[in-house]
């Protein structure tokens, strides 16, 4: 049995000068992603990163999309 799986963690630099939430996304991400496997295994993995301007600073996200391949049960 084949599914997909999703995550995404963002951060935010402040008057483009104090991160919040910045270093921590990549292990977030993957941390979401791996929970949604339990005990299958991932495949084709596909990192994204993006980024948007805010009134008072920037956003990053990072969004991580994956095929989660368990073995059925009898």
């Amino acid at each position: 049995m084949t599914y997909p799986a999703y995550a995404k963690e963002c951060g935010f630099v402040l008057l483009f000068f104090i991160p919040i939430g910045i270093n921590g996304r990549f292990a977030k991400a993957y941390s979401k992603i791996s929970a949604q496997a339990k005990d299958g295994i991932l495949s084709q993995i596909s990192l994204e990163e993006s980024w948007y301007y805010g009134f008072i600073g920037t956003g990053y996200c990072t969004t991580i999309t994956a095929l989660v391949t368990r073995e059925s049960s009898p």
